[in-house]
């Protein structure tokens, strides 16, 4: 099964999502957009429930979907 590491980034539409920390139930994820360019901006850290889906991990952020 895929799952959530530490310092992962995931690319979904234009928006990275940067994981922080994580529990057995709870993901925290910083949303970067413009990742690695000179107007990069980082939002505050927020903290989602995973679900476990049968292959992999995901948690939802209005509008995405994002998955391990």
């Amino acid at each position: 099964m895929k799952r959530f590491e530490i310092g992962q980034r995931i690319d979904k539409g234009g928006v990275v999502f940067e994981i922080t920390g994580r529990t057995k139930k709870t993901v925290k994820f910083v949303e970067i957009q413009h990742a690695g360019r000179f107007n990069e901006r980082r939002s505050e850290e927020k903290k989602k429930k995973i679900f476990e889906w049968p292959e992999r991990e995901i948690f939802f952020v209005s509008p995405y979907e994002v998955e391990a």
